[in-house]
């Protein structure tokens, strides 16, 4: 094998990547696909309007607008310009990917954050009952409105890795990283970046402040950094 990839084989390893997570793959994949890529043009209209106008040269920001944030759609541009033609349905694909990218993220996160295959199992089922499911009927699907799916609050995943990373082992890496990752979520879109932003804080502040001499010293820092950002 290739020695470029030993640090790929050894994070594999670490996880505990096996067969039976090879088979959650092929489960949630299952569970979120819809061979009809059932979808609303109003609620999509909301994300491919400015996409739109920008593969046709307009700029964001003042010649076209965007309602829920600024990166989010460089990222969908960036798929329909490389990847995907712009369409209907291959949209609804890419909101199918992320779905089952979610649920499959969550997974790792709860198995190697409570080091159990079962519990992440029955974690993914709640967190699929109340965001896949409960926005299912005969009438409508999970897929209608993208703004209800995890290109909306999908980094909240990376953010929870990252202070998982942290609270494990101590280094400043981490804590770093979740500062940064937190303020470009605010870009990516703005009330749910809003939200990490004050989430990840609070909890970085409980991780600095309790072991600090001077609490409030280690709370302005860490609010300083954060300002910086």
């Amino acid at each position: 094998s290739r020695p470029g990839f030993a640090w790929l084989r050894r994070e594999v390893a670490h996880s505990g990547w096996g067969t039976f997570e090879s088979c959650m793959v092929f489960a949630i994949a299952l569970l979120v696909f819809h061979p009809n890529f059932p979808l609303d043009p109003h609620h999509y209209n909301f994300f491919l309007g400015p996409v739109n106008d920008m593969l046709h040269g307009k700029a964001l920001l003042y010649e076209t607008t965007h309602l829920y944030g600024v990166l989010d759609v460089y990222f969908l541009a960036f798929v329909f310009t490389y990847l995907l033609p712009l369409t209907y349905p291959m949209a609804a694909l890419v909101i199918t990917f992320l779905f089952g990218a979610f649920f499959m993220g969550m997974y790792l996160f709860i198995k190697r954050w409570l080091n159990s295959r079962f519990l992440a199992v029955v974690g993914v089922l709640c967190l699929y009952s109340i965001l896949y499911l409960f926005q299912t009927s005969p009438t409508r699907s999970a897929l209608f409105f993208p703004a209800m799916t995890p290109l909306r609050y999908g980094w909240y995943l990376l953010i929870l890795f990252l202070l998982l990373a942290f609270s494990k082992t101590g280094r400043p890496i981490w804590r770093t990283a979740t500062i940064f990752s937190s303020v470009a979520a605010l870009f990516w879109v703005f009330d749910a970046g809003f939200f990490l932003v004050a989430a990840s804080f609070l909890t970085l502040a409980y991780y600095v402040t309790r072991s600090a001499s001077r609490p409030a010293g280690a709370l302005l820092r860490l609010a300083g950094q954060y300002a910086l950002a």
